[in-house]
């Protein structure tokens, strides 16, 4: 008997380890970096935050309410959204009573306010206090903090209203509410959405029907808005239980976008994360784990359970360049793509073969606003023949041997304005500046003679060959 059970806990193991495989596989063959959808679970576990049930039980235990709150969970059958909405008058009541209303913030009694605006201010204070007390280099999770920080996922997606995910990713964007993620006008990478609002925005959180509902009406846009992440890059749902309603509409969602035949598809790129204290020897783990969805259908994903998430973290791991550089990169990227013209952008444009090492590489990206041109030179030291002029041998060729740089300084400050661009504040066509040292083209002579001679141009940045012509 003894011998069958080791070889069901060895299998158990080895079955574990090769869904680890399977993770760290999908993700190389990706060539993408993980979604992560984080719910409750995760706060509870790292800092001891209350679930839903047991922070309605608090915010009735703070208040003299006219029955228990067990008494209202009868009366509304469970159902915490109408529970919560009794809570939304009996806040209201007892913040407008003049003692409390003295010792409360004046922007909660602002006409314009809506009556659940009391309740929501409440749930901030009780979650920020459980936060206050979170030291992540205490944790008995340490470990496992130390694993999650390592991991660099193109976004979070979380329900939950704390910052614990931006602790421990400050370099992320939070997004907050389903209406800063509708009205976002770049891309979400780099972010964490908080989808149900946030303590910082306490008038953003979802609590009540009216927010719900609300919610509900935007659920299908932002999955659309999300879909390329959701059917085309690995996503992980952790912290979440089997049969919670938000990952219920967000898989509801995925399915009538997908239009799938079958009424039950297999998403092989999703992974639901179980946790668990203890794993029985005797458990068997199903390899897929289909989540009830509307009515009869379902949907099925990759499961997995686990005792620690430090292996699922390191799995996660990706060698990637600093979050601060893959942003600001992309921010000009995006600002490249939706402006009508290159000649009214505000950015610096950059030969990539003018950065003779990864390191320099590395520092243009962290520079915001940077254009990278990315037209293949066929040496790297064209960038010595391409601009051959010190700012003084521009001055000279410009106005003659009389010509100094600050001259030429001067008068290309001059002209700024006159041709929307600043030439030595930004590299371009007829300037680069790269570790400290201005150079300049020919191609700047020549625009320099013409503005000198009183004549106007119209610059073309994009061209390397005729990078102006005469105005006509």
């Amino acid at each position: 008997m003894g011998e069958h059970l080791m070889k069901i806990q060895k299998n158990d193991q080895s079955s574990t380890e090769a869904r680890l495989l399977k993770l760290k596989s999908q993700l190389a063959a990706s060539k993408r970096r993980p979604i992560l959808f984080v719910g409750s679970g995760i706060s509870q576990r790292y800092v001891n935050m209350p679930n839903w049930n047991q922070l309605i039980q608090e915010l009735f235990d703070r208040i003299k309410t006219p029955h228990p709150f067990e008494y209202y969970m009868q009366r509304e059958k469970q159902d915490l959204i109408k529970v919560a909405e009794k809570l939304v008058n009996f806040y209201s009541n007892y913040y407008w009573k003049e003692k409390v209303k003295k010792q409360s913030p004046k922007e909660l009694y602002a006409s314009g306010n809506p009556k659940d605006v009391f309740l929501k201010y409440e749930i901030s204070k009780i979650i920020l206090e459980h936060f206050e007390q979170f030291d992540s280099g205490k944790s008995v999770y340490r470990e496992e903090l130390q694993a999650l920080r390592g991991i660099t996922p193109q976004l979070f997606i979380t329900t939950n209203y704390d910052n614990f995910l931006e602790n421990q990713f400050p370099k992320y964007t939070p997004i907050i509410s389903s209406e800063g993620i509708i009205a976002g006008e770049q891309s979400d990478s780099f972010s964490i959405l908080k989808i149900h609002g946030s303590v910082e925005q306490y008038k953003s959180i979802v609590i009540d029907k009216n927010d719900y509902d609300t919610f509900n009406e935007n659920q299908l846009y932002i999955v659309s808005k999300l879909i390329t992440y959701l059917v085309d890059y690995p996503v992980i749902f952790i912290g979440y239980s089997a049969n919670d309603p938000d990952i219920r509409r967000v898989l509801s969602s995925v399915k009538k976008i997908q239009k799938k035949n079958s009424s039950s598809p297999v998403m092989q790129n999703m992974w639901f994360i179980d946790w668990a204290g203890k794993i029985s020897e005797t458990e068997l783990q199903p390899d897929v784990k289909y989540l009830a969805l509307d009515g009869t259908e379902s949907i099925g994903v990759n499961y997995l359970k686990l005792t620690s998430f430090t292996e699922l973290f390191e799995v996660l791991h990706q060698e990637t360049v600093d979050v601060d550089a893959l942003k600001t990169l992309q921010h000009t990227i995006y600002q490249i793509v939706k402006s009508s013209s290159i000649t009214k952008l505000d950015i610096d444009v950059a030969n990539i073969d003018y950065l003779k090492n990864p390191d320099e590489f590395l520092q243009l990206l962290t520079k915001k606003d940077v254009f990278l041109n990315l037209a293949q030179m066929a040496d790297p030291d064209q960038l010595a023949a391409t601009f051959v002029l010190t700012p003084t041998q521009l001055a000279k060729a410009v106005f003659g041997s009389e010509g100094n740089w600050q001259m030429v300084n001067r008068f290309i400050d001059e002209v700024a304005t006159q041709i929307g661009l600043n030439i030595r504040k930004n590299n371009n066509p007829y300037h680069v500046n790269l570790s400290g040292t201005s150079r300049y083209s020919t191609a700047a002579v020549d625009l320099l003679k013409t503005l000198r001679d009183g004549k106007t141009v119209v610059l073309d940045p994009t061209s390397t060959v005729t990078p102006f012509h005469m105005a006509e």
